[in-house]
């Protein structure tokens, strides 16, 4: 990965991106070592040595014993370490609120589900703010170590990550970030539900990975990631999968239209099989033949199938099963995909579809990792 050099740039901008490269080759190995992050990275063993020094002395990077010898010195192992800071995330659901602090590599730390129906009323937001403050302290962090909480949310956000602009699922418009982490001390941004996961996932695939990412929770949406980044469109709608028309003059969607995705593959049709309201009720009864649950997940695995196809004929990129119903999707991945090819003329290898690796959290992993991005790439 050579260094570019622009021309008008300072001695202190070459440094300080020389710096950013090292740490994150750094962080995206187990061990490495200084003489492998030179040659790697086409930078001189002086610069290599005064920014590990440096890294060094800060905490983040550290000395992890010697490699064997090859025939001269040893070289010394160097490694990140993880727990040097850590990210909060939040994910606002209808029922539940969920917490997770993650390290620097994205390790979960602790996580907390609890259930609370969301209303935008201060009592909501103040028990949101207690919750967070009552991970942080159980895990036992100072709370100089936190950079920051991202906070997952399905609606429109604004493009600065300040503001649900419309959410639909929620039935809110215009509720700022500041609203919802009121006196916590740590700077923090909205994230697209659906987008959250899709980042969460990336973090566990290539770096430079091209996907669309199908998130099935009680509400349809995505994220389309691009060369690992993620595409957002023209008005921050990309990605909102679940408002495709797949059956004109449908099924009522919660949006106001019909026919769209959410009001075929959304999981809230599954939890009337419950008093709980759990997904884990309705396969139990399919798996005992219950006919109506077995037409149910017929008509679930056609419709989601026709998604797909959709997907892959739009992007020609990896398709990526997620959401509450990417922990109960696995056993049929192969019945999806017999669908799937199917309705494709060109190709029948439907290796492009698969389960998400991240089964629960997603979102909110997702969300905890915004604000350790933000830290490592101003570094």
């Amino acid at each position: 990965m050579p260094l570019l050099k622009n021309v008008g740039s300072t001695n202190l901008d070459v440094k300080k991106t020389n710096r950013n490269l090292i740490l994150k080759y750094i962080f995206s190995k187990e061990n490495t070592s200084r003489q492998d992050i030179a040659s790697s990275l086409h930078m001189s063993m002086p610069t290599v040595l005064v920014n590990i020094n440096e890294l060094q002395e800060v905490g983040i990077v550290t000395d992890n014993g010697r490699y064997e010898s090859t025939g001269g010195r040893k070289a010394a192992v160097i490694c990140s370490v993880p727990d040097y800071r850590y990210g909060v995330g939040v994910d606002i659901t209808r029922k539940h609120i969920k917490v997770v602090i993650v390290n620097l590599v994205g390790e979960t730390k602790i996580e907390k589900r609890v259930s609370k129906p969301y209303e935008d009323s201060a009592g909501y937001y103040q028990f949101l703010q207690s919750l967070v403050w009552e991970t942080v302290r159980e895990l036992g962090i100072k709370e100089d170590s936190v950079l920051g909480i991202g906070i997952s949310f399905p609606g429109f956000i604004s493009e600065d990550g300040q503001k649900v602009t419309d959410s639909y699922a929620l039935k809110v418009k215009n509720v700022d970030c500041s609203r919802i982490a009121g006196e916590l001390p740590w700077s923090s941004t909205l994230i697209n539900d659906a987008s959250a996961a899709g980042l969460a996932e990336l973090a566990l695939s290539d770096f430079d990975r091209t996907m669309a990412y199908l998130s099935l929770s009680d509400s349809v949406g995505g994220a389309v990631i691009i060369h690992g980044n993620l595409y957002s469109g023209m008005t921050g709608k990309g990605g909102e999968f679940g408002h495709m028309r797949i059956v004109p003059g449908g099924k009522q969607c919660y949006c106001g239209q019909k026919g769209c995705l959410d009001a075929y593959c959304s999981t809230l049709q599954f939890y009337r099989f419950s008093e709980e309201g759990h997904i884990k009720a309705f396969f139990e009864r399919m798996w005992n033949g219950d006919k109506e649950c077995v037409e149910l997940w017929k008509d679930y695995k056609r419709y989601l199938s026709i998604a797909i196809i959709n997907l892959r004929m739009n992007f020609d990129c990896d398709i990526v099963l997620g959401g509450y119903m990417g922990e109960w999707l696995e056993p049929y991945l192969n019945e999806i995909k017999d669908e799937v090819r199917t309705l494709n003329p060109f190709e029948s290898d439907c290796s492009y579809v698969s389960i998400c690796r991240l089964k629960k959290y997603t979102s909110a992993i997702g969300a905890a990792l915004e604000p350790i991005h933000f830290y490592m790439d101003r570094f």
